[in-house]
């Protein structure tokens, strides 16, 4: 598709590698994500992480206008039939969606030819029956291996007897969770859990919970942040400025949220999922804030802008249900506990349009 070598033919995109490359170059996806993709004409060099992230979240939001109308339908197909299979579950139903889609995308000649029929292609046939046998792809794919790999070569230090140690250090560390939840000390108990959060490099200033930490400076309400107070007035007795702090980086359930007012780095965090009443509403946190009424153990909660989004990537047969276009301007503010939120959307930019994707899973984050 981007490959000079095809430049002539219907299906090529390669005249418009620059358009992709600043499409590319403008997403800004959560922090959780470690690795940002390349200019597209180095794809094959990509990691498999980093084309994964491209097809379910990224590649229908940059390629919709640059691929001809058919050849993007195709694509959408197979974007389809795969995100189906990479769910959190799924049903037999799913199973009969997902093959039957992805029979459509096999008949890859029709539009590729002949010569771009390949074997990997053929495969693609029996991916919804290996996912019926056997479970979601998230569960059979490889890339935890690879990360085991990584922090099994951490365990040698040394260049002799390489399998003693790895034996010896692996004990330690497996033995390490149970260890520390047996600590009476409390000091030295949040002393290990520190350490066990170092890696993260966020400094944290509360803990809410044991899977859920307040990160950063907690800060006073300043005059432009009355209507914060106004806000809180709907849902709590008596908040003043006194009784309200707010923060910008919340750690929860191994997923960062970090507000839209923290303008540091590329990446975005702020683009959410959440629950209101018995709806769920895709939103923006403008602030973290935690509320202290007195000797009372302080509440917690998100400031989200809820949004009005649509599916923008529809075909005759195909719905993508997981990417939304949004449309500002915002349609409400809502003050939500922090257990309300889900998850951390991935956004991307294409021109004037603003889209946010959800993630397939949440057992195979970055």
């Amino acid at each position: 598709m981007f490959d000079s070598s095809y430049k002539d033919e219907g299906f090529s995109a390669f005249k418009k590698i620059k358009t992709v490359n600043h499409r590319l170059f403008n997403v800004t996806p959560p922090h959780f994500v470690d690795r940002l993709p390349d200019p597209v004409d180095k794809i094959i060099y990509w990691k498999a992480s980093v084309l994964r992230a491209f097809l379910f979240h990224f590649s229908l939001c940059i390629l919709h206008d640059v691929l001809e109308p058919e050849y993007f339908e195709h694509f959408v197909s197979f974007v389809k039939a795969i995100s189906i299979l990479n769910s959190s579950s799924v049903s037999p139903g799913d199973i009969e969606i997902s093959s039957s889609l992805l029979t459509q995308f096999v008949r890859f000649q029709i539009l590729y030819g002949k010569r771009h029929m390949t074997h990997n292609i053929h495969m693609l046939l029996h991916v919804s029956a290996n996912v019926d046998y056997l479970a979601p792809l998230w569960v059979t794919n490889c890339f935890k291996f690879e990360v085991m790999n990584g922090r099994v070569t951490q365990l040698v230090h040394g260049t002799r007897y390489a399998g003693i140690q790895v034996c010896s250090n692996l004990s330690v560390v497996t033995r390490l969770p149970l260890m520390v939840h047996n600590l009476n000390n409390p000091h030295v108990k949040d002393f290990c859990d520190q350490l066990r959060y170092k890696g993260l490099s966020l400094r944290v200033s509360e803990k809410i919970s044991d899977n859920t930490l307040c990160v950063g400076e907690l800060a006073d309400l300043s005059i432009k942040d009355d209507w914060i107070v106004h806000e809180f007035s709907q849902i709590v007795s008596n908040p003043n400025a006194n009784s309200l702090k707010i923060f910008n980086r919340l750690y929860m359930d191994k997923m960062l949220y970090v507000s839209s007012t923290y303008s540091r780095g590329k990446r975005i965090s702020s683009y959410v999922k959440y629950s209101v009443g018995n709806s769920l509403e895709i939103g923006n946190i403008v602030h973290f804030v935690r509320f202290s009424p007195g000797s009372e153990n302080p509440q917690y909660f998100a400031v989200v802008q809820r949004l009005q989004t649509s599916l923008p990537f529809q075909t005759n047969n195909v719905t993508i249900s997981h990417v939304h276009q949004i449309h500002y301007p915002y349609v409400a503010i809502d003050v939500i506990p922090i257990i309300k939120l889900h998850t951390v959307l991935f956004k991307t930019d294409v021109s004037d349009a603003v889209y946010v994707s959800e993630p397939l899973n949440h057992f195979e984050l970055e």
